[in-house]
Formats: structure tokens, sequence, C-alpha cells
């Protein structure tokens, strides 16, 4: 009978299925998530649970006023002996987090029927880096939700475009369309067409559908399609928010830029994966379980995280460690920073469907 030690070899499952999890994920495919090398350097040197960055501020909008203390510039040269003032380039701080999910999986649901295949290791790996691959994009999800709260909360919603009524049955004025999209991404005014992404949910998705709006266009190699909507590379995903409060659902959609969301792995300082037997599993039968575990930081440009509510894990003495999905939905833990909502390439359409 197969067994999981007859087919695990750390390094390959290290690198296969944890290194390279990222890779699966839809968002980082998109170009939402990117691969940020300070952060990876921060997650690397394993110096707590939190780590502080500095950023450069905007430069600010060009205007007529010469006075660095109160306008923005430019200047305009004379004839004169009169210097030139400087302007300042001011920096901020903002709070990223850590976090250190870990799985395991017991040998009877790994293994089972994995004696007819050829690469027993190569599905293992497989299903290993596809599972902790969702994980990365309901995470990216739950920290977008988040933001978005955050946004509704003490932004005024300027990142929003609600055409929704959880009243009304879905009609031609509360759910998604051209117009809807158009609307949703010129909350960033000028910047509007830096948006590259279009997370739905299934049934925003299949509205669409119906309404033959989604392209599909083939990939360079032809092995797979990409669809798209007004442009926007199309995502679906029902880890996004509906609000069934109401009569009607309503239906959160995201439009994200490139690189919206910053990303860095680090598995210095774990053991990514091994296996332990515990005789005492099936009445003393025993099981080999295989054990996986992530070290890595994800973080939504042009925020700052508060870190005021966290309850996934928490030390014996009760200080937190690692916040789970439903902390990074809170707009209590996420503060914007930027001073332009231009400057945070998110957009969000509440919409009945």
């Amino acid at each position: 009978m197969l067994t999981l030690a007859d087919v695990y070899v750390r390094e390959t499952l290290d690198q296969v299925a944890l290194e390279e999890a990222v890779f699966r994920s839809v968002l980082w495919q998109s170009g939402a998530i990117e691969t940020d090398q300070k952060i990876t350097e921060l997650v690397g040197a394993n110096d707590g649970r939190i780590f502080q960055s500095r950023y450069w501020k905007d430069l600010g909008t060009p205007d007529d006023n010469p006075d660095p203390a109160t306008g923005n510039g430019p200047i305009y040269p004379d004839d004169s002996d009169n210097l030139i003032p400087t302007f300042g380039i001011s920096n901020g701080l903002f709070q990223m987090h850590k976090n250190g999910p870990t799985m395991a999986w017991g040998e009877k649901e790994m293994v089972r029927r994995l004696g007819y295949l050829d690469d027993p290791l190569g599905v293992i790996s497989d299903r290993v880096s596809a599972y902790w691959g969702k994980y990365l994009d309901a995470y990216a999800v739950a920290e977008l939700t988040g933001v978005l709260a955050d946004n509704v909360a003490n932004n005024a919603s300027d990142m929003v475009n609600d055409i929704s009524d959880a009243a009304v049955a879905p009609d031609s004025t509360n759910t998604i369309s051209p117009e809807a999209i158009i609307d949703t991404m010129f909350t960033a005014g000028d910047t509007a067409d830096d948006f590259t992404v279009l997370i739905v949910h299934s049934k925003v998705a299949a509205s669409l559908r119906k309404q033959n709006l989604i392209d599909t266009i083939p990939s360079s190699d032809g092995q797979t399609t990409f669809q798209f909507y007004q442009n926007l590379r199309l995502l679906i995903s029902d880890g996004v928010p509906v609000d069934a409060s109401g009569a009607f659902p309503v239906y959160v959609s995201y439009i994200l830029g490139a690189g919206v969301i910053g990303y860095g792995q680090s598995l210095g300082g774990i053991i990514p994966s091994e296996l332990w037997r515990d005789p005492r599993t099936a009445l003393g039968a025993g099981e080999t379980q295989l054990i996986t575990r992530q070290q890595f930081g994800m973080h939504v440009w042009g925020m700052t995280w508060d870190d005021t509510v966290i309850s996934g894990s928490s030390s014996i003495d009760g200080a937190p460690i690692y916040p789970n999905l439903s902390d990074l939905r809170l707009d209590a833990n996420w503060t914007r920073i930027a001073t332009d909502r231009k400057q945070v390439r998110i957009a969000a359409l509440y919409s009945n469907q």
C-alpha cells in the first residue's frame, strides 16, 4: 500500500507546493498582487509580527502659489537675484503585518487512490499548492474588504459607487452595467485608466454572461483563455462580500489597479513541511500527517495596518499573534494614509447583481 512516507520529498514539496503557491493565486496572475522585495526582506528578517516602513508622500498638485509653506509651485524665473525657494519632500510611516498559517492533512485524505498514479508526489504538491493559492486569494479579498469598510466609515465612501437598493428587485438601475463600471472607475478621477482588474461574484458574472458582455481572449500559447469586461481582466470569486440582510442581496465588485497589493514570502526560520505520525489516531491504528506552513506579508498600498482586532491566534499570556480572515475584513484594522484618493488603485461597485 502506498503511503505518504513513500512519496514525500521535503525539498520538492517545499518548493513546488509552498514557495510557488503564490503562482496559483488568480489575483497574482492578474497582476493585482505583485511580489515586493522590501516585504520579502521584512518577512525573512523574522523580527516580530508587525513591520513599520517609511514611504514618500506625494509631491502635491501644481498651482500658482510659489510659497513652499502653502503652495506647490511651480516657480516662474525672472531676472532678479532672488533664490528659488525649495519645496520639501516629506515622508510618512506605515505599518503592515506578517502571517504564518499552517495546515495539516492526514494520510487517508492525501493518498487516497494515489497508488494508481504515475507521479503521486506531483499530485500531492499540486493539491497543496492549489490550496495555498486559494488561501492567498481569499486573504487578498479579505484585505480589500477591510480597506473598503474603512473607506465607507472614514473617507466618505470616495472609492465606492453604490447603485444598490436592497428593497428593490434587480433592474436596469441597480445592476452592473458598462455605465456603472465607468462611474466606479472614475471615482479615481483622471487616474481611472490605471484600473486593470475586475473581481465579481459568480452571480454577477452570470448576469454579464447572459448579456453577452464578456470577451474571451486566448493566451499567447493557446493553452488557456482570459475573460475581459470593459477592458478589465475579469476574475470570479464567491469570496467577495454579499449583503443578504435586505429583501434583495447586494453584491460588491472590486476594480483594482496593477500591483495594488504587495506580497512577500520567506520560509526562513520555519520548517515549511514535514511528516509526523500520530500513533493515537484511529484508536491506536495511527496515521501519518503532512504538516505545511506558510510565512508571508501581504499589504494594500496606501493603507496602514492598525492591528486593533486580532483573533486568529494569541500567545499563552493573551498577546495577539496572527489575524484571521475575519480580522482583515474589519474597518478598525485599516487607515488610509495616502494623501489623495487617486493614489489607492481600488474602487468598488455595490449592485443588486
